[in-house]
């Protein structure tokens, strides 16, 4: 029903591509900041572009370095906030396994106590 729905808006319509990352978010929301991540990179990789060519020339060296500096330490925040996604994606995992195993030898149990 609903996913068949979905999947026409995807294939007929940019309000599909929406939907489906509104979906995706729902079920997983560390790819929601990874695109927002994916988005903010792009943007920075534009700036550098932008002070390396021909548009760069009219800034003064120093500003140049200082804008450099400030897209570096934005990309390593970046870097830093997706090793984190990447570290409670997998305790996400093993919590999750660990609670399959705690439900196959105690059926009755609902949730896994610490």
């Amino acid at each position: 029903g609903i996913i068949f729905v979905m999947g026409v808006l995807y294939l007929i319509s940019p309000f599909g591509k929406d939907v489906k990352s509104k979906a995706v978010a729902i079920i997983n929301p560390s790819s929601a900041e990874r695109q927002e991540l994916k988005k903010a990179n792009k943007s920075l990789d534009s700036i550098t572009k932008a002070i390396n060519g021909p548009a760069g020339t009219n800034l003064r060296t120093s500003d140049r370095l200082a804008i450099k500096n400030m897209v570096h330490e934005a990309q390593s925040s970046i870097a830093k906030v997706e090793e984190q996604i990447d570290d409670s994606d997998l305790m996400a995992s093993v919590n999750s396994l660990i609670s399959k195993v705690v439900r196959r030898d105690n059926p009755n149990q609902t949730t896994c106590n610490p």
